[in-house]
């Protein structure tokens, strides 16, 4: 079952939407992004998001419910710059699988700005970079020159009237872990019509061929031992009930 709702930025399809929303370590925009300039009211400001907006953004799910009601609905906004450089870090992340998601909304038509989008860990986006590489990125990576490349038509290509949700696609942490986003690049001559609404990791479950062997294990008729007290796996010893509570924990 994969989450409605997710657009995937180039390069990330084939994992869209796979994260659970009900299950994620979230960072909001408007508290804890930062960045040049981003405490300069003239620069960047954090406007409370309108009933229209939320509305328009959010599904009435239990994931957009807690978002909606357990935070204060703001948005970091950038008004105006044209050095672009901002970003957060949600800290100490447990090992895992993680859909990484970026909530937000470009009110222009397309970009008027050159970004570097990085998502990972120890990650830095860069400013200058030849624009032939626009599209020389994968999974966790985005770039766009204005509405040019891959990555500039994906952005171009979203709802001006709401918030969306752009999975950067599945990050593997093998132990604990800092995780940033963070955008670089701007535009000499000013740039706008960008706001940030949070970063999401969003807990992916194992895969459907891990989760198999775990059912397998649990059934005694295919887990033949001594006798029927002593199954040939430990894990046919396990309530069916009580696994799937322990793959829930996955």
């Amino acid at each position: 079952m994969r989450a409605k709702g997710v657009s995937a930025i180039p390069g990330a399809e084939a994992t869209c939407g796979i994260g659970d929303p009900l299950r994620v370590l979230r960072l909001m925009a408007a508290d804890s992004f930062s960045g040049a300039h981003t405490n300069n009211a003239s620069y960047f400001d954090r406007p409370q998001l309108t009933p229209q907006v939320l509305e328009r953004t959010f599904e009435r799910t239990l994931a957009d419910l807690a978002l909606t009601t357990d935070v204060e609905s703001k948005a970091l906004r950038l008004k105006t710059v044209c050095w672009l450089a901002v970003g957060g870090t949600i800290d100490s992340v447990p090992p895992g699988r993680y859909e990484a998601v970026l909530r937000l909304r470009l009110t222009r038509s397309e970009p008027n700005f050159v970004g570097d989008w990085r998502i990972g860990v120890g990650v830095h986006a860069k400013r200058d970079w030849e624009k032939k590489l626009v599209d020389d990125v994968g999974a966790l990576h985005l770039r766009n020159d204005h509405g040019k490349g891959k990555g500039g038509k994906c952005l171009s290509a979203l709802p001006k009237d709401r918030f969306s949700a752009l999975s950067f696609g599945v990050l593997q942490l093998e132990e604990k872990a800092n995780v940033r986003f963070e955008l670089g690049g701007g535009n000499p001559y000013w740039c706008d019509g960008l706001e940030l609404l949070c970063f999401e990791l969003r807990k992916v479950k194992p895969p459907w061929a891990v989760l198999r062997q775990l059912f397998l294990g649990n059934d005694p008729a295919r887990q033949p031992g001594p006798s029927d007290e002593e199954p040939g796996c430990q894990l046919a010893k396990l309530p069916r009930e009580v696994l799937r509570v322990v793959i829930d924990l996955l």
